[in-house]
């Protein structure tokens, strides 16, 4: 994960005004690609997940992780490996977008890894019913 923000810097400073591009999103993004030869085939998804705020002494998502997803459709399995997932989802400015998957199949993959969080991370953190439901940062088809 370290790796990985060291490499968002300097994405950040080869690439003058992406952080202001990225700002100006409105609270979540979607995109697709081609599935790269050695990567997997399905959806990678961006979740900020709730978690206790000792302070406020209630659940926020401020207080909480974010966490990556991957869908893999050949293995019918949710990967959470961050390392793994950057291999499968690592684009630059000329990546061609591609998006391809019909909106029911991406609504079934979204809620099956929802369940999968809910199963989790919500059951270990113990969050109560009312707590703030994970939100959905960014998506993104690989196919």
């Amino acid at each position: 994960v370290e790796d990985m923000h060291l490499e968002y810097q300097r994405l950040l400073a080869r690439h003058p005004g992406l952080a202001d591009r990225l700002d100006g999103f409105p609270g979540s993004a979607f995109s697709g690609r081609r599935k790269l030869a050695s990567g997997a085939r399905g959806v990678f998804l961006c979740y900020a997940l709730p978690a206790l705020d000792a302070a406020l002494g209630q659940f926020t998502l401020e207080a909480g992780p974010t966490r990556w997803y991957l869908y893999d459709l050949d293995g019918d399995a949710i990967l959470e490996s961050p390392g793994e997932i950057a291999e499968s989802i690592r684009s630059n400015p000329n990546t061609p977008r591609r998006c391809t998957m019909d909106r029911p199949m991406l609504k079934d993959i979204r809620d099956k890894v929802l369940m999968h969080v809910r199963n989790t991370h919500l059951k270990q953190v113990n969050a109560p019913l009312d707590a703030p439901k994970p939100k959905l940062r960014c998506w993104m088809e690989l196919n």
